[in-house]
């Protein structure tokens, strides 16, 4: 289980209500990622929320040819996977682990 702490620090969760952080709590389950792990993959389905505790995930893009491009570096409070989860949209980048970190 995750601390409401850790989601008082993301970007996502920063505004909201002490009381409502305890009762999201429960939803979430924490996790160590290995550099290098794949957590979304774009076009592919996810149907899950992560946000980031520790460490770095690169956000790439699907270009012409068979390249992706970089388009970001997260970080500690940021939050990914939200688009699917909400729209039951699939990913609309794939995201990869830079760093060993915690979700």
């Amino acid at each position: 289980m995750i601390a409401p702490l850790a989601l008082a620090k993301s970007e996502l969760f920063a505004s909201m209500p002490a009381p409502l952080l305890e009762r999201l709590v429960p939803w979430f389950t924490e996790r160590r990622a290995l550099r290098g792990e794949v957590l979304l993959h774009e076009g592919e389905g996810a149907n899950r929320l992560f946000v980031i505790a520790s460490g770095t995930v690169l956000v790439c893009k699907a270009v012409a040819g068979s390249t992706e491009a970089l388009v970001a570096r997260l970080g500690p409070g940021a939050h990914l996977g939200e688009i699917d989860l909400l729209d039951d949209e699939s990913a609309t980048a794939t995201v990869i682990m830079e760093t060993e970190g915690t979700l």
